[in-house]
């Protein structure tokens, strides 16, 4: 995990996407996938700047929204965000997971869940490279 000091308030920009895929690409090998993680309202290109060349599958998470949170005009929601960077991701053609429900919790049981769907699947992938 990148160290939160890294970043200016522990997320990424533009620049700092350019941040974590050094981060990545000096890592290579000690991880088999990544969890890109929504729990604000992210921005939808830095994700792609910082994981196009990461090689490794990655799963696309989104917390659920918080309705009291949000306001008209202010910010779109974690849902739709979502949305968008799967539509970047697509559109660059880089490939990613994205598994029931949409939004989830990472404390409950059904992302427990998702992570050993998704640890499984990085271990097939992992296989299918060392042939």
């Amino acid at each position: 995990m990148l160290d939160a000091q890294a970043t200016r308030y522990g997320r990424w920009n533009t620049q700092e996407g350019q941040i974590f895929a050094n981060f990545l690409r000096q890592n290579q090998g000690k991880y088999d996938g990544v969890i890109l993680s929504l729990p604000n309202f992210g921005m939808k290109m830095e994700p792609l700047a910082a994981l196009k060349e990461s090689g490794v599958p990655i799963l696309v998470q989104a917390y659920p929204d918080e309705f009291d949170r949000m306001a008209p005009g202010v910010t779109e929601g974690r849902f739709f965000v979502k949305f968008s960077i799967m539509d970047v991701f697509y559109q660059h053609n880089l490939k990613f997971t994205a598994l029931k429900p949409h939004t989830v919790s990472p404390s409950s049981e059904r992302f427990k869940a998702n992570l050993d769907h998704f640890d499984r699947l990085c271990h097939v992938v992992k296989g299918f490279h060392t042939w």
